[in-house]
């Protein structure tokens, strides 16, 4: 909504769209959110790349204003202008092609078993723990670099201790205006894998020595971007493929293979919206499990019923 309202300022009409009309009227308010959209699809960014450029960027722009609307009880009826640009839109970009692969607790476990990274150095250390706080905790990337010592507390959930962490400034917060909570267990450890977000988390805590401020003062998601790549590609990984979000997009993908219900997907992954369906990666393992049930089908064709008469 931010770049949509500082659009209509500049152009000077106001930011809601008032689709109570006549189709002429509606037709109007739709153009505007077209040039609005088009005019972020053209535009770039200091390092030259575009706005927009992928149709989930698009998706979020527009859903993100058609919530705002939908919320403040406002009427929603979009005239054809609207698909048309969309539908240029998709055959510019295409579904996917860009998107960013998710990273599994595997690839995690390939970096431990090869020894890409030492949690005995320090920036080392920092990238393990960002990258296990993403996958376990779904946490968005601006959430873990904005989290202070105050704001991490250890509980006990039965015989077992976590570390709750409160978070305070996240995306959802500055919608709802209530601070968001995420649980950090310790890590049911097979075989040789010792990476633990609960151990390392304390491990950092303890070595610091502090009880207020940032955890990861002076990191930036540039700084853990291009050293999260750099580990990636080491052990032989397309490393462009990943960025930031793959650790959410992985946690995300991994709840849904595992059967977890969509509500408590959102719920734990702190989505306002069903955005985060986008993020669940359709996999080999779950389409050849839905392919396999077709081939050992044992109905015959007396198991129809047949029409009842009226």
């Amino acid at each position: 909504m931010r770049k949509w309202i500082a659009f209509c300022n500049e152009h000077g009409f106001s930011h809601i769209l008032n689709f109570e009309g006549p189709w002429d009227e509606r037709r109007v308010e739709t153009k505007k959110l077209v040039n609005f959209l088009q005019a972020e699809s053209e535009r770039r960014r200091k390092n030259g790349s575009r706005n927009i450029n992928s149709c989930k960027t698009f998706e979020a722009y527009f859903f993100g204003i058609q919530r705002w609307h939908v919320e403040e009880g406002l009427k929603w009826n979009i005239t054809y202008e609207f698909r048309v640009m969309k539908k240029r839109l998709r055959r510019q970009y295409g579904w996917g092609h860009k998107r960013k692969l998710p990273l599994f607790i595997s690839t995690i476990n390939d970096l431990e078993t090869l020894m890409v990274l030492d949690t005995g150095n320090e920036d080392e250390l920092i990238i393990i723990l960002i990258m296990l706080l993403s996958v376990f905790g779904l946490l968005r990337i601006s959430e873990i670099l904005d989290l202070r010592y105050e704001n991490v507390s250890l509980v006990k959930i039965g015989s077992r201790v976590a570390y709750d962490l409160k978070l305070v400034d996240s995306k959802t917060m500055q919608r709802n205006g209530r601070p968001e909570n995420v649980m950090i267990s310790p890590r049911h450890r097979k075989g040789n894998m010792n990476w633990c977000p609960f151990e390392l988390l304390k491990l950092r805590m303890r070595s610091s020595g502090k009880s207020r401020g940032k955890i990861f003062e002076g990191i930036t998601r540039k700084w853990y971007s291009k050293r999260l790549k750099k580990a990636l590609h080491q052990i032989g990984v397309d490393s462009s493929r990943y960025d930031t979000h793959s650790g959410r997009i992985g946690g995300a993908t991994m709840m849904w293979q595992a059967g977890v219900r969509p509500e408590e997907i959102k719920m734990y992954g702190r989505w306002s919206s069903e955005c985060w369906t986008y993020y669940c990666r359709r996999l080999q393992s779950t389409w050849g499990r839905l392919a396999k049930k077709i081939a050992n089908s044992e109905l015959v064709i007396n198991d129809v019923l047949d029409e009842l008469v009226k």
